[in-house]
Parts: structure tokens; C-alpha cells; sequence
């Protein structure tokens, strides 16, 4: 695949170059990791204040393999492959500065994933060659991986178990059905390797991916919370709470 091609699909969203930190690091430690990575200065890099205090909310879904559904279509015909997470590390990048703080977290989330070829990258190709959609596919081998990029953000893998993890979706192709399409043909990716669940996140206020999520056949299952004090984030799953519907709104 052409790395071109790819720029001009998937730099519409994305952030500045900016060394990617666990996401567990104290400011002192994400300095230390950003100078040695050659990065910008502090003050041109996104560490929010925003989460200096902060409880974020996520809806974790799953999606039984072992339950046949019929894969919903997308606005036009797209075809799933997978490539070498490398390909992509460079091309996934952020608008630092302007990126809302959980624009600019999922963002480095994508680039960790590839950077460090965490998982499996799959990309949905449009005509001409379009990628229109990329995720990650990841299993209980990735757990190890996972722990050292991104602490406690996800639960652990058991072996039937895998996660779809760095949905991302180019602005051209927003409305055209693309996201639960691909995401429901990635995740049937995994039964190859003796998968029966295939978990995902997404947070509280994102209701589009909330929506594309459960039309790729994935059902809400549990509850995250993840609460940063002082930029040290700690990550809680557990049931889902009684006043869901009115959260959702």
C-alpha cells in the first residue's frame, strides 16, 4: 500500500508529532520520554489540565462469535485488509494544540498501537484504492504489550477473548456506513485463532461509535472508569450502572 495514499486518506484527523508516553507517566516522566524522542517543547505539546482531575466513562461492548449475524453493509462496497502496523506509524498523527484531550489520547493510542506493532492493523480499502477505515485486532498474546503502552486501560485477555481497540474513520467518509461494516468483519477475524468474545470501548460521549459499534453486532456488557488525579490514572471496569439509559441521554 502506498504510504502517500494513505497520508492524504488518514492526516485529516490527526495531531502533531508528539512522543508517545505511557499513558500512567507523570508530567516529569512524560518529559523525560519526550525529550529523548526529540520532541517540541512543553508548552507546544498537549498535556491537558483537563486531566489533572478528572473521571472518564466508557461503555464496554462484546461481540459473541459463536452468534451468526449478518455483517451490515456500508454506503459502498469496501474490502478488508491487513498490513504491517509499521506502514502506519508515521501517518497517524495529531493536531496537538487544537485536539480536544480525548481526540488527542485515542490519536496516540492509534500511533502507540502501530508504532510498537501491537496487534494486527487492518484497514478497510474503498475504489481507487481509498482506505476509509482502520482498527486493530488484538488477543491474549498483546496483554504483556498492552500493560507496558497503556497501564490499566484495558482488562486483561484470556485466551477466547480478543479486542478491537483505534477505530478510525477519515472525515470524507463519515457518512457512509463504513465503521460498523469493517468492524464487524475485523472482529470475525479473530475466531481463526479460537476466539468466542471480541471486546470493545467506547466513551460515554461519543453516541455515533456507540451506535456503530452495537450495528456491527457488539452488545453492552460493562462499564469503565478511569479517574486521573494529579495526571495518575487509575481504571476501574465493573457492572453497568442503573441510570444508563439516562446517561446516554
Amino acid at each position: 500500500m502506498s504510504a502517500d495514499v494513505l497520508w492524504r486518506e488518514l492526516s485529516a484527523d490527526d495531531c502533531g508529532t508528539r512522543a508517545a508516553v505511557p499513558a500512567t507517566a507523570t508530567p516529569v516522566a512524560a518529559e523525560a520520554t519526550a525529550a529523548a524522542a526529540g520532541a517540541r517543547p512543553a508548552q507546544h505539546r498537549l498535556w491537558p489540565r483537563a486531566l489533572a482531575f478528572a473521571d472518564r466513562e466508557a461503555i464496554g461492548l462484546r461481540r459473541d462469535l459463536g452468534r451468526v449475524i449478518a455483517a451490515p453493509s456500508a454506503g459502498m462496497p469496501v474490502n478488508i485488509i491487513e498490513i504491517d502496523g509499521r506502514e502506519l506509524a508515521e501517518l497517524l498523527t495529531e493536531t496537538g494544540e487544537r485536539a480536544h484531550a480525548t481526540a488527542a489520547m485515542a490519536c496516540r493510542r492509534r500511533r502507540l498501537l502501530a508504532k510498537r506493532r501491537i496487534g494486527r492493523c487492518f484497514v478497510a480499502m474503498a475504489s481507487g484504492a481509498r482506505p476509509c477505515c482502520v482498527q486493530f485486532l488484538l488477543d491474549h498474546t498483546d496483554n504483556q504489550a498492552l500493560r507496558q503502552s497503556f497501564g490499566d486501560a484495558f482488562p486483561h485477555l484470556m485466551r477466547d477473548e480478543a479486542l478491537l481497540e483505534g477505530a478510525f474513520v477519515p472525515a470524507t467518509f463519515s457518512a457512509e456506513r463504513v465503521m460498523p461494516a469493517a468492524m464487524a468483519r475485523i472482529a470475525a477475524r479473530a475466531e481463526a485463532q479460537g476466539v468466542r468474545w471480541v471486546h470493545s470501548f467506547v466513551a460515554l460521549d461519543d453516541p455515533a461509535a456507540l451506535r456503530a459499534t452495537i450495528a456491527a453486532g457488539f452488545a453492552i456488557h460493562q462499564w469503565r472508569r478511569q479517574r486521573w488525579q494529579l495526571w495518575r490514572r487509575t481504571t476501574s471496569f465493573g457492572p453497568l450502572p442503573d441510570d444508563l439509559d439516562l446517561r446516554l441521554g
